[in-house]
């Protein structure tokens, strides 16, 4: 059997992913990685596959030599970070199976609903093979210290990575400890941190922390960071939450923490697709529960204009807190300077 060689990118590759299916935190890990990054000097460039999106279905792509040059020739005047100001017919045109994400002009349902949120935090690129993903990145005229951030990247061999990072979350860990369809996991523990250069730990306080040394014997160095939550509602109000996510339990948990009352809790399947229907009997509970409606910011992006108004966000929030775990066991602080360094 032939093996694919891995396409190699112009900057270096860091890859995001886990080793459960959803909820460990990893898109909140990666906008955390990419403002990390930013803030030394870094240009980060988000690249993931868009899942349930269905841009590649309707638009138009080009392939072959053409491909090439209209990714010069198009996107060459884009400037890191700066959204473009291409018109919506050119924007959804799909260059080689790969398509720079402008907000103002896609929606979740053409891209999917993670590439919206990463969007509002780098510049990201949207490919259901990510290696035309790389190769829009090579053609694109960024500058020399830009650094490319693989979303969901880890069970995929297909790009040559320059460091490859697992997340793991605290309060799930890793479920029973049976691979799919038994449990949650995606490979066994072990191959899938062996092929980790190191481990993000997310967790909630410091109780928590402590169940980061479970992983000591996998031979990793963990990289703490801490997760945070917001919600403009005061504690004690009565709300109707509902999340498309995996992991709801996490997102109940939080709700209670924060302090809320919740009479109902609707759980919908991961990267579910919201529609009229789906609204209307939201708003009805809402309003014979005399209550708020509370959802996340995944869910959010997929809300029709006039349901926004109607739905509070919860916001999370991960930040590095500077400390490492040593495979030995020994809790380091080496500050978010120091972080980067096992990140570049």
């Amino acid at each position: 059997m032939r093996s694919i060689r891995a396409t190699r990118c112009t900057f270096p590759v860091l890859s995001v992913g886990n080793v459960v299916v959803g909820g460990s935190g990893k898109t909140p890990v990666t906008i955390a990685l990419a403002e990390l990054l930013r803030e030394n000097g870094k240009n980060p460039i988000i690249v993931t596959r868009g899942y349930g999106g269905d841009i590649f279905k309707n638009a138009g792509v080009t392939s072959g030599r053409f491909s090439r040059w209209f990714c010069l020739s198009f996107y060459k005047s884009i400037k890191p970070n700066e959204k473009s100001a291409a018109t919506p017919e050119k924007s959804t045109m799909v260059v080689n199976g790969a398509v720079l994400v402008d907000e103002k002009i896609h929606s979740a349902r053409e891209v999917g609903d993670e590439a919206m949120v990463l969007c509002k935090h780098a510049s990201t690129v949207v490919a259901k093979d990510r290696r035309l993903g790389i190769d829009l990145v090579n053609s694109l005229e960024f500058p020399e210290n830009t650094a490319v951030i693989l979303d969901d990247a880890h069970q995929n061999s297909s790009i040559k990575k320059d460091v490859s990072i697992i997340v793991v979350n605290s309060k799930q860990m890793f479920g029973n400890g049976f691979v799919i369809p038994s449990g949650p996991l995606r490979e066994r523990i072990s191959s899938g941190i062996a092929r980790a250069d190191l481990v993000v730990f997310v967790y909630d306080d410091e109780r928590e922390k402590n169940r980061a040394r479970e992983l000591c014997k996998y031979g990793r160095p963990i990289i703490f960071a801490r997760s945070s939550f917001y919600v403009d509602i005061m504690r004690g109000a009565r709300v109707v939450a509902f999340a498309g996510i995996g992991f709801a339990d996490r997102f109940f948990d939080t709700l209670c923490a924060l302090g809320l009352e919740v009479v109902k809790f609707i759980r919908f399947e991961d990267h579910h697709e919201y529609d009229v229907r789906n609204e209307k009997c939201l708003l009805q509970l809402a309003r014979s529960n005399d209550a708020f409606l509370v959802s996340t910011r995944k869910d959010y992006v997929k809300f029709s204009s006039l349901f926004c108004k109607q739905v509070h966000v919860v916001d999370l929030f991960i930040s590095f807190s500077g400390s490492v775990l040593t495979p030995a066991g020994e809790e380091i602080y080496v500050g978010t300077s120091g972080v980067v360094k096992f990140f570049t």
